[in-house]
């Protein structure tokens, strides 16, 4: 049993805060393990609302964030920006 137990808590150790799942025409966003958001994979502005949700309420940092979406650090900051200078608005594709 405490094998058992030190395998799970191995699996968790090595999870990823935050972690992007791409299934046929959906995109999946799990954070510490749990479903948060799920979107269709053509969306191009949810990502972007879901970026700076997860960072406006603390729930990773920018360079976690980057790295789960696969993007430069440096867009996670103008996705940041452009909601606070916009809001909603700033993040929305024409």
């Amino acid at each position: 049993m405490m094998e058992q137990n030190q395998k799970e808590s191995e699996l968790w150790s090595n999870r990823k805060k935050i972690e992007l799942i791409r299934e046929e025409e959906k995109v999946i966003v799990l954070l510490n393990g749990q479903e948060y958001m799920m979107w269709d994979g053509a969306d191009k502005s949810t990502p972007k609302v879901a970026i700076v949700e997860i960072h406006e309420l603390g729930l990773a940092k920018k360079e976690e964030i980057a790295s789960a979406f696969d993007i430069n650090i440096k867009t996670v900051y103008n996705y940041i920006t452009a909601f606070k200078l916009k809001g909603i608005s700033g993040l929305i594709e024409e």
